[in-house]
């Protein structure tokens, strides 16, 4: 196939996916209906896996690392993954949402799926469920069990896999025996979802589903919890006969120069565990000593869209796809220390916020809140801010792999919610704060490419959405080539 052809191939087969997608007019059908009760994806991937011809034996011979939680799953995840590849494993990782393409999702030795395989497995999967059609199977569901039919396909040693959301009842959770499962940090979030459960509380409830990936006989490990969530994960524990270890932050974590935050301190040092549980089990897989493959792991992980900074020209951008309480809260931490670092030895430069959070019931104002007051406590102030869409390019061309039909496109292209954010954020800042609205990525990337130029420099802080995120490294990905110029 050639490199034309399959990238055409590529794009028809992210159009097909799309439609699987739920839709925002079916959403809001749902969430009117009190009686509704949202699918398990768990079930769902029961039923179509003997369509692929792949058994629960088949996925537990994938050697799984199972990983749940609210906030740093998918780092957790990719620290996982790069200590065991320098170990010597040939390593699949399924992670979600995607950044740019699709193919992010699969990973085989870090590398996400090349054009020509993801056109072969998708519509050797795809032909095979059309032929006995799930009204149930949508996008989540369906790229799941195209992780499974890939990685049994690639021979891989392990697989690392984060949850898509919760973990109970998760499609992801259809593996009866992992290596080991791991839970990152818990926090309130997806409530509609996983509020519901046995217990008393949303807390509580959140932490029950995502206990669910535990199974029996199989090592369990968790970052220090909030007590609420460590008594329910421990009581959990106890009814799946798993033996659950609270880890302490690991020495060969707090070494590594490149790590800044306690979020990829707790992060990394949960992914020593996991990654450790499998070199006992298979230590003849091992290449090198294990404690020089955590310190290559560390050091080379490449996570995009976590804690990121890039310097182009005048400008540093600060990338981070936190979008909820507890990660905007580290994310402002990180960017007004490194700030803080900067000015130590450059002259002042502007500092610019691009936000967006496309979900209104994830309470966008209340991290706006957030940042400025995490920031200012800081010390660091904003200069301007600049409220985007989601959408990347000013002259409406599409990307199939960003397209997201669970949004009303009345509302996104009526920036309702980017004024919004635009008038809470002057509440907060001083009158002398500059405020903007931009309809696309392009248009918001370009006004504080223009701001940096003006000043000679400045420090630009992206987050509030992982689908802005993507949108952003896409924009800087594509400022190479001919499309756009930056700088």
């Amino acid at each position: 196939m050639s490199i034309q052809s399959s990238y055409i191939g590529s794009i028809e087969c992210v159009k097909r996916l799309n439609q699987l997608q739920t839709g925002h007019h079916n959403l809001e059908i749902n969430r009117s209906n009190r009686n509704h009760k949202p699918k398990r994806g768990i079930d769902v991937i029961r039923r179509n896996l003997p369509k692929l011809d792949i058994s629960i034996n088949d996925i537990n011979h994938l050697n799984i690392i199972h990983v749940a939680g609210t906030k740093g799953k998918g780092s957790v995840c990719a620290y996982t993954e790069s200590i065991l590849r320098a170990s010597g494993a040939v390593t699949g990782l399924f992670t979600s949402p995607h950044l740019t393409t699709v193919r992010d999702r699969f990973r085989i030795s870090a590398q996400p799926l090349a054009q020509p395989l993801f056109v072969k497995y998708f519509h050797e999967v795809w032909n095979r469920l059309s032929a006995e059609p799930d009204p149930e199977l949508g996008y989540s569901q369906f790229l799941t069990l195209l992780s499974y039919s890939i990685f049994k396909q690639q021979n891989v040693d392990t697989c690392i896999y984060e949850t898509v959301v919760g973990g109970k009842y998760d499609s992801t959770n259809i593996v009866s025996h992992p290596i080991a499962t791991g839970i990152s940090i818990l926090d309130i979030d997806h409530a509609s979802l996983l509020g519901h459960g046995p217990y008393g509380t949303i807390a509580e409830n959140i932490a029950w589903h995502k206990a669910g990936i535990m199974k029996t006989g199989c090592p369990a490990f968790s970052v220090q919890q909030p007590q609420q969530a460590r008594g329910v994960l421990e009581s959990r524990a106890i009814e799946l006969a798993t033996e659950l270890k609270f880890i302490d932050l690991h020495l060969a974590a707090l070494r590594e120069s490149s790590l800044s935050t306690s979020a990829q301190y707790w992060n990394a040092s949960l992914a020593i565990n996991l990654a450790e549980a499998y070199i006992k089990k298979y230590p003849r897989k091992q290449v090198i000593e294990f404690d020089q493959a955590v310190a290559i792991g560390l050091r080379n992980c490449v996570w995009e869209g976590r804690f990121q900074k890039i310097s182009h020209d005048a400008c540093n951008w600060y990338i981070d796809g936190a979008h909820n309480k507890y990660s905007i809260l580290i994310a402002s931490e990180w960017f007004a220390s490194k700030v803080l670092e900067r000015s130590k030895v450059y002259p002042y430069v502007p500092h610019i916020l691009i936000f967006n959070q496309q979900a209104a019931n994830r309470g966008g104002d209340a991290l706006l809140k957030s940042i400025f007051d995490t920031c200012k406590h800081k010390g660091v102030q904003f200069d301007y801010a600049i409220f985007t869409t989601n959408e990347v390019w000013e002259d409406g061309t599409v990307i199939d792999d960003f397209v997201n039909n669970n949004r009303a496109p009345d509302k996104c292209s009526a920036m309702q919610l980017q004024k919004c954010y635009a008038e809470c954020w002057k509440s907060l800042a001083s009158a002398s704060t500059i405020v903007e609205t931009a309809s696309t990525i392009e248009g918001a990337m370009q006004s504080a490419k223009m701001i940096c130029e003006k000043a000679g420099g400045g420090d630009i802080f992206i987050t509030g959405s992982l689908h802005l995120v993507g949108g952003v490294l896409y924009f800087l990905k594509s400022a190479s080539s001919s499309r756009v110029k930056l700088g």
